[in-house]
């Protein structure tokens, strides 16, 4: 029979000496760096282009106000997302450290800003839907005549885009939860 005096001295031992995978857990934010510095990137491509596209191939004639609403509204939004998106990104793009406190204190900052910009992106593609919807209302009943023939089909395709984009961030925001609080528990068994 095993002496349970020493297993209990064995598992007292393990627990005192417990180190998370810190070479596991600084790969994980290598990627998530690389990750982070694409989307900014794309972020600033993205703002970039919609400007010139706007004041270049839109009509800006008082005959196409539904429309020039809407693509001054999105650049709107645009121009506010990448705002908030290069607020939370920047300060947690590198690490100021490398002890392992310092590491896992910066996964937690980094987790906890991703359920931040999943419910940020969410509400954006909530209030994105809401948009596209007034939108298409008043291109069905404001609009003459000949420009009525609206595509049901882009409207359903828009309405299912858009929902399924807030539903990801949803998801994603949820996902980064769960994972904020697992790593919240590894800091606590860390520091105790």
């Amino acid at each position: 029979m095993n002496d349970p005096l020493k297993d209990w001295d064995k598992l007292q031992a393990e627990w005192q000496t417990y180190q998370p995978d810190i070479q596991q857990i600084k790969k994980k934010i290598n990627w998530v760096t690389l990750r982070m510095i694409a989307v900014l990137a794309i972020d600033v491509v993205v703002l970039v282009g919609y400007f010139p596209f706007i004041y270049y191939f839109l009509d800006f004639s008082m005959d196409n106000w539904i429309e020039n609403s809407w693509h001054g509204v999105i650049g709107i939004l645009l121009f506010i997302g990448v705002y908030l998106d290069f607020k939370i990104r920047l300060p947690i793009l590198r690490m100021s450290g490398e002890s392992t406190k310092e590491i896992l204190a910066f996964y937690l900052k980094r987790t906890r800003a991703g359920v931040v910009i999943g419910r940020y992106g969410a509400g954006f593609s909530w209030l994105l839907l809401a948009i596209f919807t007034v939108w298409f209302a008043a291109n069905l009943f404001l609009v003459a005549q000949p420009a009525k023939e609206f595509n049901w089909m882009f409207a359903a395709f828009g309405i299912v885009w858009i929902s399924g984009a807030a539903l990801l961030c949803h998801w994603y925001a949820s996902k980064k939860q769960k994972e904020y609080l697992k790593l919240k528990q590894l800091w606590r068994d860390f520091i105790d």
